[in-house]
C-alpha cells in the first residue's frame, strides 16, 4: 500500500500522488502494513475511487463486444436473406447511437443540457440515415428534425427559467441548435424540397431566441459568447 508521509493517510488507489495535498506517495513497507492493518485503520484509508470507473469502463467493453457482434450478425442475415432492403444499416446506427449515449451519459462530465443538446444532434442523424436507408421519402428533413430543434428550443427555455442566475450558461445550445436550423433551411433549398414552412419556423424561433437574450441582457451575453469562443 501506498501512504503519503505528509497527510499521515494510506491511500489504495493506483496513484503516484497524494489526492489531498499532491506530494508525491511513499511505498508502506511491508511491516509497517502488516502494523498499520492491525491497528483497524487508525491512520486512515484513502479508498479506491477510481475502482467504480473501471468497472463502468469494463461494463462499456462488454457492451461494445455484444453490439460489435449484433452489427456483425445483422449485416450477415442483411446480406443472405434479405439482400433488397439494407435495414442492417439502420440496426448498426441505432446500436452505434445507444452505445454512444450510454457512454456518454455514464462517463462525460458535461452539463446535462449539453448532454441533451448533443444527444438531440445525434438523434436528428440517426433519423436522416433512417430516411435514407427506407428510401428518402423526405420525413426526416420535413417534420423530424425541424421537431427536434423546437423541442430542444423548449427545454433550453425551461432550463433558462429554472436556473435564471445561470441563465447565459444555456446559449451554447441555443447557438447549436440555430446552426442546426440553417443546416436544415439550406439542405432544403440545395435538394429543392417543398413545404419549407416548418424549417423556416424553427430558423426564425432559434435566431429570435438569440436575439432576445442579446436584447435583454447583452453584458452576460457577450461575456459569455467570449469565454466559448475566445474572441
Amino acid at each position: 500500500m501506498k501512504y503519503c508521509s505528509n497527510c499521515h493517510l494510506g491511500v489504495q488507489d493506483d496513484i503516484q500522488s497524494c489526492p489531498l495535498c499532491h506530494k508525491v506517495l511513499d511505498v508502506m513497507p511491508d511491516e509497517e502494513e502488516n502494523r498499520y492493518a492491525g491497528l483497524d485503520h487508525s491512520m486512515g484509508t484513502y479508498p479506491d475511487a477510481r475502482l467504480r470507473h473501471r468497472r463502468i469502463r469494463f461494463i462499456l467493453r462488454v457492451i461494445l463486444l455484444i453490439f460489435i457482434l449484433a452489427a456483425v450478425a445483422a449485416a450477415f442475415v442483411n446480406h443472405y436473406v434479405t439482400p433488397n432492403v439494407r435495414w442492417a444499416w439502420i440496426a448498426v446506427a441505432a446500436l452505434v447511437y445507444i452505445y454512444f449515449f450510454l457512454w456518454f451519459w455514464v462517463r462525460n462530465d458535461t452539463p446535462v443540457i449539453g448532454k441533451v443538446g448533443l444527444m438531440l444532434v445525434v438523434t436528428m442523424v440517426l433519423l436522416l440515415i433512417i430516411d435514407h436507408f427506407t428510401g428518402a421519402h423526405g420525413w426526416a428533413l420535413r417534420y423530424a428534425v425541424p421537431g427536434l430543434i423546437l423541442l430542444g428550443d423548449g427545454i433550453i427555455f425551461l432550463f433558462m427559467i429554472i436556473s435564471k442566475d445561470a441563465w447565459y450558461s444555456y446559449l451554447l445550445t441555443l447557438f447549436l441548435f440555430a446552426v442546426c436550423s440553417i443546416v436544415v433551411v439550406i439542405a432544403y433549398l440545395v435538394l429543392g424540397r417543398e413545404n419549407i414552412t416548418l424549417p423556416m419556423i424553427c430558423l426564425g424561433v432559434s435566431i429570435l431566441y438569440l436575439l432576445a437574450t442579446y436584447i435583454l441582457r447583452p453584458r452576460e451575453f457577450g461575456r459569455e459568447f467570449r469565454r466559448r469562443f475566445h474572441v
